[in-house]
């Protein structure tokens, strides 16, 4: 007894694999803020509307990653910035001129987190042109209360 191979059109089986690979990417992709307007001075509100002390700010800019126009960095405290030792909460927010910039930043960010890299707590959002990340301890008063005030604005982690 010989089995004839079947010889039939196997496109069903393409198409059903390319929307399956479709719809795996992009259920799997990470959502980012609009590409709109924002400026430094309207996180800094948002940070001291939720009760956060702007200890220290610094003009910083990644310039390894493509895109950035400008830097800040802040340190943070939600008690007090007479000891800033002690005080660990970082808040690096790069702007970027184009989406394609930020979001790739976004996503070399995210793949630094996986391998334990520079971004110690991993909390990143996107907002308008901005890139924020927040290092220093995870759950404390101080994340939380920067979590609300980039979620106050619209920022999405």
């Amino acid at each position: 007894m010989t089995r004839e191979r079947d010889t039939s059109d196997p496109s069903f089986v393409v198409l059903a694999g390319v929307l399956l690979a479709f719809g795996l990417l992009t259920s799997c992709a990470t959502s980012t803020a609009e590409f709109t307007s924002g400026s430094f001075e309207e996180i800094e509100a948002a940070l001291e509307v939720d009760g956060l002390e702007i200890c220290g700010t610094t003009d910083v800019v990644w310039d390894d990653v493509g895109g950035v126009v400008a830097g800040r960095q802040y340190q943070l405290s939600s008690d007090s910035c007479a000891d800033l030792r002690r005080n660990e909460n970082e808040l690096q927010v790069q702007e970027f001129d184009d989406v394609g910039d930020r979001d790739g930043a976004l996503f070399n960010a995210m793949s630094y987190m996986t391998r334990g890299a520079r971004f110690a707590n991993g909390q990143l959002w996107t907002w308008g042109p901005f890139l924020l990340e927040l290092s220093g301890p995870v759950g404390d008063d101080v994340s939380y209360r920067v979590n609300s005030a980039l979620e106050s604005i619209g920022a999405v982690p």
